[in-house]
């Protein structure tokens, strides 16, 4: 396994680092794709743990959407159909291909030229500063001996200020709240600079100026997103399609009016709740 992290930093074991910024020292068969649409399929995918079946024969595509949400209850198989994306879990049945190839054969260095991932948790406690931090998305860019270019840093600069983060890019990791952690992380995932961007409850721990921060951020990208949610409202504010999620299955897929449906949160959650119209955007708002 190759970390291009200068060795005065590695003072933390390469298995806590999330799959996408740790590289085998390989290369792929793509040609550069940043920017463009990816073509993110899972074709009858099923993953079992045990005797538990935790997602059932799903069918899911990117397709032309921008910001593709999925929801569902806890203990719905969100977290694990995504992990399967990125090769975290390796399903039972079914593929996950990139533009018609199998991701499980595509290497692990050009996946991470493809797309990027933030987790649902992440434990890193290791002493570098934010900037450095964020710097780490560039590394699946570099090659074995070169460093970080003015392009990079750049990049890196840009991106803390428009994440509001700038003032912090000095601090050390452990010196920060879980909330600024969580927006160091999604500033290293956009830097990343990758086609789609995969991230699990990235809103989480966040008050509401910075979860509209986040999400204002990721919209502006004019990248592919796919974000897993709890809350409908956010869900149905940003998302352009989602999919809903209730014991391993899709229940249901759509536009947020489509699928944010008084009849269907009652099927899937047991609430019984209004659905109302925002009176400037008009996508769907659930109301408790």
């Amino acid at each position: 396994i190759f970390c291009p992290v200068p060795w005065s930093h590695q003072k933390f074991p390469l298995d806590s680092l999330p799959v996408f910024w740790v590289h085998r020292f390989s290369s792929g068969f793509y040609s550069n794709r940043t920017g463009s649409d990816m073509q993110l399929e899972a074709t009858d995918l099923s993953v079992t743990f045990g005797k538990r079946s935790v997602v059932k024969a799903i069918r899911f595509s990117l397709r032309h959407y921008r910001f593709v949400g999925i929801i569902g209850p806890n203990g719905s198989g969100k977290s694990t159909l995504l992990k399967t994306f990125y090769k975290v879990i390796r399903p039972t049945s079914g593929v996950v291909t990139l533009d018609g190839h199998d991701v499980r054969k595509i290497s692990q260095k050009r996946c991470s030229q493809l797309l990027a991932v933030l987790p649902q948790q992440q434990t890193m406690e290791a002493e570098l500063t934010v900037e450095e931090v964020v710097q780490m998305g560039r590394y699946p860019h570099m090659t074995f001996f070169a460093g970080s270019t003015a392009a990079d840093r750049t990049l890196v600069q840009t991106t803390l200020a428009d994440m509001k983060l700038d003032h912090l890019a000095g601090c050390r990791l452990p010196t920060l709240s879980g909330g600024e952690r969580q927006m160091v992380l999604i500033a290293r995932a956009i830097v990343q600079d990758t086609s789609c961007i995969l991230l699990d409850e990235p809103t989480n721990h966040l008050d509401i100026f910075h979860q509209v921060t986040i999400l204002d951020s990721l919209t502006a990208l004019n990248r592919q997103v796919v974000v897993v949610f709890h809350d409908l409202n956010l869900a149905g504010k940003y998302c352009d399609y989602l999919y809903l999620m209730h014991k391993g299955e899709i229940a249901a897929r759509g536009t947020p009016s489509e699928v944010l449906t008084r009849s269907h949160i009652k099927d899937i959650y047991n609430l019984d709740v209004d659905i109302i119209s925002h009176p400037q955007s008009g996508h769907p708002v659930v109301v408790l």
